[in-house]
């Protein structure tokens, strides 16, 4: 009778869990954190974006996506704040007057290419507000055909409800709903991946 004891060699993974996230499929886009819109968040939850975007920011830095950043009405509004800036690496940065940036041609132009170009199809969102700019980004960068992932610890809006409602909008239109140390983990894939010890003490940084 032949065996039937499971061997290593003979498994074969499925394609690098296609449904997580790829460092080489993705980009990211961090939607109007700007200098006088910041401060009307309520500060646990600003604190708590920034957290958030400091450790997407670092990821995609080790990892080598791509990050877009949106100011809206920056002459008004002001520019992006420099502590979300700080931890950016080279971002591609477009000012916007749309709510959502997907319908300013040039940033949706930007990330059309960067998907055809380079295959980076899949775009995580974040930013603020959660259920204006950063919601209205998401649907039409779906509606652009490209797959969206809402980073939600990464998005806050004033009130707890608009906030809690953009999450819930984002899944009814089939856009995923994510956490930044979720992608940063799903990025890493492995324990053994050279910017793992990088990737931890940022974790931890951004977690206490």
């Amino acid at each position: 009778m032949p065996s039937t004891r499971w061997s290593q060699r003979s498994w074969r993974p499925p394609m690098r869990d296609a449904l997580a996230l790829r460092p080489s499929d993705c980009q990211l886009m961090v939607v109007d954190v700007q200098k006088k819109l910041a401060p009307a968040m309520p500060a646990d939850r600003r604190e708590r974006v920034f957290r958030a975007i400091e450790l997407l920011g670092v990821a995609a830095r080790l990892m080598g996506v791509p990050v877009t950043v949106t100011e809206h009405v920056p002459d008004r509004i002001g520019a992006t704040d420099p502590a979300i800036l700080a931890h950016l690496n080279q971002p591609t940065i477009f000012g916007k007057t749309h709510f959502g940036a997907a319908n300013e041609p040039e940033i949706a132009a930007h990330g059309l290419a960067l998907a055809k170009a380079e295959g980076r199809a899949r775009v995580l969102v974040c930013g603020m507000e959660a259920h204006v700019c950063v919601l209205q980004t998401a649907l039409g960068l779906k509606a652009l055909g490209l797959e969206v992932a809402f980073v939600a610890d990464a998005a806050c809006s004033r009130h707890a409800l608009d906030e809690a409602t953009a999450r819930e909008r984002c899944r009814h239109h089939g856009i995923e709903v994510v956490t930044a140390e979720m992608v940063a983990f799903e990025w890493l894939h492995r324990a053994d991946h050279p910017a793992r010890r990088e990737v931890i003490a940022a974790v931890k940084a951004t977690s206490s």
